[in-house]
């Protein structure tokens, strides 16, 4: 799991740290994080992370909000 720390990381660290990830998650392991950046997915695809699947996670309920907050979260099986 990874949350909030990988847009601190240009295109090019994004793709040495996937690359380190995708080596320490088992076959039929999963990588969760939260980053939309759109070169996400061909980086994860390209170290054998490919995309599974997406959801929207109820993070807070704020009195005299109109909606909650939430976050995307996308999940990334290792074959």
């Amino acid at each position: 799991i990874a949350t909030n720390i990988l847009p601190y990381f240009n295109d090019v660290e994004l793709m040495l740290a996937m690359d380190n990830v995708a080596s320490m998650v088992e076959p039929g392991g999963v990588f969760l994080h939260n980053e939309v950046r759109p070169a996400m997915n061909e980086i994860t695809s390209a170290v054998g992370l490919p995309f599974a699947q997406s959801r929207h996670a109820v993070i807070a309920t704020v009195r005299g909000a109109s909606a909650p907050l939430f976050d995307s979260v996308f999940i990334h099986r290792k074959h």
